[in-house]
């Protein structure tokens, strides 16, 4: 008996393609310097803060830190108003359906308005003493610096040179001292933070604070890959 695909040459064998060989994970632990940093794709780094010294010293020094956790960059309006006409005045006529007047008024709209937002949050946010470890209290950024802007190129050089990042410090907490920890010496406290930075670490802070504070110790590690 025939059967209609009796004539089809038969399958051929199949074959699978070679395997690369495995990898062999590196045993042991993993061997990390101060220059390896966790790979963020925003530029943030994981921090550990820790301050070990006389308590009163301790006291001071956590006192002069905390604040609201911001840089009160001056907003400004004249130059947000020249972008956002530059933007409106882009589009074709036939499409933005406004005459150039009219694109310069609402532009100047839009720019008055996110000032006043922009005054009203930096003015609440100003008041208040949320953040553990705020940079712009150990080390205020010069008014005018504020003035120019944060993309300001002087601003953002200033910052990396006395702190040696490029924004305040996000996410900071300070750290409550597990039971299991070795006790300080009497008359000694300790105190530690968690903190991400943008676009470094602040190293150039901590020396400061250990100039300014000299009896005592700053330890500032980095959060190691994993």
């Amino acid at each position: 008996m025939s059967l209609p695909w009796d004539h089809l040459p038969a399958p051929g064998k199949r074959t699978r393609p070679p395997e690369s060989p495995r990898r062999k994970a590196p045993q042991g632990r993993r061997v990390w310097d101060r220059t390896s940093v966790p790979d963020d794709p925003d530029g943030w780094i994981s921090h550990q803060l820790s301050v070990q010294g006389p308590v009163q010293s301790l006291r001071s020094f956590e006192e002069a830190a905390r604040g609201p956790g911001l840089i009160p960059w001056v907003f400004d309006r004249q130059r947000q108003e020249e972008d956002l006409f530059a933007l409106l005045a882009r589009v074709p006529v036939a499409q933005r359906g406004l005459s150039v007047r009219e694109c310069h008024a609402l532009a100047r709209q839009l720019a008055q308005s996110a000032a006043r937002a922009r005054a009203h949050d930096m003015a609440r946010r100003a008041e208040g003493m949320s953040c553990p470890l705020d940079l712009n209290r150990l080390l205020p950024v010069p008014h005018d610096l504020l003035e120019a802007g944060e993309t300001d190129p002087k601003a953002l050089a200033w910052l990396r040179q006395h702190w040696g990042v490029a924004s305040s410090l996000r996410r900071v907490v300070r750290r409550n001292r597990p039971a299991h920890h070795p006790a300080v010496p009497k008359g000694q406290g300790m105190a530690d933070w968690s903190f991400y930075s943008l676009g470094g670490s602040p190293d150039a802070a901590i020396i400061q604070c250990q100039q300014r504070w000299g009896d005592l110790t700053f330890t500032l590690t980095v959060a190691p890959v994993v």
